[in-house]
């Protein structure tokens, strides 16, 4: 019994992929299924390109701005001294490089008969130099980060407008507080604008306003409202165990948490949102596979005649299957090739993609006469980044790439089981 001949049918697998046909057009069908791959995975990768993106961008900027890497605290009275020997133990920790107290509570805000709630936190007055992350992802709009005044307050875009106010304005907060355990006080403080900030991010501009550490201290004096922020150099690898060797010297009723721990309804959302949008997507592409079953049912019929002359020379099935089963394998490279490249320059440019979309439904808006109050936009701010990051992860690319050079194999793999099956004398007497 012959043995398969892995030359002869790589050869013979080219040769049908390559393969014209005038009446029926083998090579137009070859090409369809080619397609087929590429236009399957084109949308799948700008979708994992921007979904990934979206996640790590506003993901990085509530670690940043929100809840900091880690953050330690405290939900009983302590004393002063205790609050120093932990910053101490946490400024002697290796692993921290940076470390800072923070006061965090919510209120209203209100100025020219409007009013707003507000998640008021209180920063370092040094933390636009001594916070790389922070700096990074929050940019002052109109005036200056300064919250060196005990009376200064910085708030982002979106309360500006809803305030209707700018630097310079004064505006009054409302907070409730309850030190003595005995009843509720309500503090009402007035503040001058010292600037106005965006983070790219409609969800923590829509309620976020900074104060200065010594104004947080005041308004709000209960201990579950003061905590450490903690920055480490990665916050997304190994920060469970950073979290843990912190933990062990803490005192008694002090606790590490890490960012994932304090955001992770929303982080857990994200990526199962990721995931569902990925199944949909590879749905897609193993439908586009079936494109390559049936491209290669009709070559096989195409070819019943070769097939029947190889095989009465002796050559085995196992040969005439496997060239097949290369043809659908080389299907697959072909079609992967081109849509992981065409996905990929999409998914790079596709800011300046959706802008130029924008501004073309704007234009045939305009001439219909519809009313543009803010312009049109594809991706809604009050969901998404105001741009998207380009996040690359080569990785779920190589991992996708496999995915449907195998699913087109496979998919040639019963027609090419068909042909190492047909009965050479059957065919010739047919022919």
């Amino acid at each position: 019994m012959r043995r398969l001949n892995l030359t002869f049918a790589l050869y013979t697998g080219l040769r049908n992929l390559l393969a014209y046909r005038h009446k029926g057009g083998s090579l137009w069908r070859m090409s369809s299924a080619v397609m087929g791959i590429a236009l399957s995975l084109i949308p799948l990768n700008v979708v994992l390109v921007v979904t990934n993106g979206m996640i790590e961008g506003i993901t990085e900027r509530f670690v940043e701005l929100g809840t900091n890497h880690l953050q330690v605290r405290v939900f009983h009275p302590f004393e002063e001294d205790q609050k120093d020997t932990v910053e101490e133990l946490l400024e002697s920790q290796e692993m921290i490089r940076w470390v800072r107290p923070f006061y965090h509570g919510n209120g209203l805000l209100y100025a020219q008969g409007q009013r707003n709630g507000v998640s008021v936190k209180a920063l370092p007055p040094d933390i636009m130099e001594t916070d790389r992350g922070f700096a990074e992802f929050l940019e002052i709009q109109d005036g200056k980060m300064d919250l060196f005044s005990p009376d200064a307050i910085m708030i982002s875009a979106e309360i500006a407008a809803a305030l209707k106010v700018g630097p310079g304005d004064e505006v009054k907060l409302l907070v409730s507080s309850n030190p003595t355990g005995r009843g509720v006080v309500i503090r009402p403080s007035t503040f001058t604008v010292a600037g106005i900030f965006s983070t790219g991010y409609y969800e923590l501009d829509a309620l976020t306003a900074y104060v200065s550490l010594e104004t947080g201290e005041r308004l709000f004096p209960g201990p579950g409202a003061f905590y450490y922020g903690i920055k480490v150099e990665n916050p997304f690898a190994g920060i469970e165990k950073t979290a843990m060797a912190i933990q062990r010297d803490l005192p008694k009723g002090w606790y590490a948490y890490t960012w994932y721990e304090l955001e992770k309804p929303m982080y857990e959302t994200f990526k199962t949102t990721k995931f569902i949008l990925l199944f949909i997507m590879l749905l897609i592409l193993l439908v586009a596979s079936v494109n390559i079953s049936s491209s290669m049912i009709m070559l096989v019929l195409e070819k019943e005649q070769d097939i029947a002359i190889l095989k009465s020379q002796g050559t085995p099935p196992a040969t005439l299957a496997a060239s097949f089963i290369v043809t659908g394998f080389f299907l697959g490279v072909f079609g992967t090739i081109l849509g992981m490249a065409v996905g990929t320059f999409l998914a790079v440019n596709i800011n300046g993609i959706l802008s130029g979309l924008e501004t073309i439904i704007g234009f045939f808006r305009g001439m219909n006469n519809e009313a543009l109050e803010e312009g049109v936009h594809i991706l809604d701010p009050s969901f998404y980044l105001e741009e998207i990051p380009v996040r690359i992860h080569f990785s779920e690319l190589w991992l996708i790439s496999v995915f449907s050079i195998l699913c087109a194999t496979f998919a040639a793999y019963i027609p090419s089981c068909r042909a190492g099956k047909l009965r050479p004398l059957e065919i010739l007497q047919k022919h």
